[in-house]
Formats: C-alpha cells, sequence, structure tokens
C-alpha cells in the first residue's frame, strides 16, 4: 500500500509520503429523512449519499526495519524513512496546500482526489523513534461537464421572435394649458402657435 500527494485531479507530479500503511478502512454512507414517505414516490428526494471517506492508519520511523518488533511489517523497510516530528510537519504541509491525495491498495482500485480532514498520532515506547497517525480523509468530488448541451446563444445571435401587432403609442404627456388643449381638442387639432 502507498500514499503520493498531488496538486490537482490528474496531475503527472506526485510525491511520495514515506510511511508505512498498516491498515485502511473504506466508510460509505447515506442520509435518509427521518419524515414519512408516501408510497411509490422517487427515493432520490429522500435518500441523499454523502461523500465517501477513508480512515487510514499509518506508521512513520526514521528507522527503515525495527528487528523484535511484530507490529511494524516488513514492507517499513522499503520507505528511506522519516521522524514522527518530520511527518507532522509534513501532514500539516498537506492540509495547509490543499493537497489531493491517492492511497493506493495493490489488487484493489486506488482511492484518488482525498483531502487529509484530520490526523493523530499515538507514541508507544515499543515502536522506538516511530509512531502511528490515525489519518482521516474526505473524497472530493468534482462536477463534470456535459459536453454536448447546447452553448447558450449571445442575445444578439438569438433568432427573432415573430410578435403580433405593435399597439398604438399612447401620445406624449404635455402638462399646463398644451397639455388641457390637446386632451380637449385632439392631439392634431391645436395651431402650433397655440402651444406655448
Amino acid at each position: 500500500m502507498g500514499w503520493i500527494y498531488y496538486e490537482q485531479s490528474g496531475d503527472a507530479l506526485v510525491e511520495s509520503v514515506p510511511c508505512t500503511i498498516l491498515r485502511v478502512v473504506p466508510k460509505g454512507a447515506v442520509e435518509v429523512t427521518e419524515k414519512p414517505v408516501e408510497s411509490g414516490v422517487t427515493l432520490t428526494d429522500h435518500v441523499v449519499v454523502k461523500t465517501r471517506r477513508l480512515s487510514a492508519t499509518v506508521f512513520f520511523s526514521p528507522i527503515p526495519q525495527l528487528p523484535g518488533n511484530s507490529r511494524i511489517p516488513t514492507s517499513a523497510a522499503n520507505n528511506p524513512g522519516m521522524s514522527v516530528m518530520a511527518a507532522q510537519t509534513l501532514l500539516r504541509m498537506i492540509q495547509e496546500t490543499r493537497k489531493l491525495n491517492t492511497i493506493t491498495v495493490p489488487g484493489d482500485t486506488d482511492d484518488d482526489d482525498l483531502i487529509l480532514e484530520s490526523w493523530t498520532t499515538t507514541r508507544e515506547n515499543a515502536a522506538g523513534n516511530g509512531g502511528e497517525f490515525e489519518c482521516e480523509f474526505i473524497r472530493l468530488r468534482f462536477a463534470t461537464a456535459i459536453l454536448n448541451a447546447p452553448l447558450p446563444r449571445h442575445p444578439r445571435q438569438a433568432p427573432r421572435v415573430p410578435q403580433g401587432p405593435a399597439a398604438p403609442t399612447p401620445p406624449a404627456r404635455v402638462s399646463g394649458a398644451a397639455g388641457l388643449l390637446r386632451a380637449a381638442w385632439g392631439e392634431n387639432s391645436i395651431p402650433t402657435t397655440a402651444v406655448r
């Protein structure tokens, strides 16, 4: 099992976390409404799939292999080693810079696009200078664009919609004596000299 982190989803530039993964526990859950549901209705409105989570127990040690310690697998010899203090600094950096993570499990699908949500560490005397870390991940979901959806048109390129006959425009309102004369005699019956 391995752990890598990277900047963006699908990024080719990845960094490996020098640790030994002891245990991986994927978690899936749904949220169900507590209100009664009528028979025959669509259940998708009442059951919401929650974001996937993953717990991992990892071991960091400056010594690649600790002889006589049955808790640490022999695969610990494959990583270059890292002290507990350096591991804490690395995990803080992964959180603060919002790195994406992938946990690889041989023979299984990789859990990718994970965000390191929290971590705790436990140091035991039997582990020497090493320490176990409990890491909690939450999967970041990305929205995918629909490629075959029509693009919206610019208002100037939109087709003209035929409209019915135009309504007559109301006469302009004029205040004062000229407005009273136009209202009483009609629009075109007032000599232009009468309007001041």
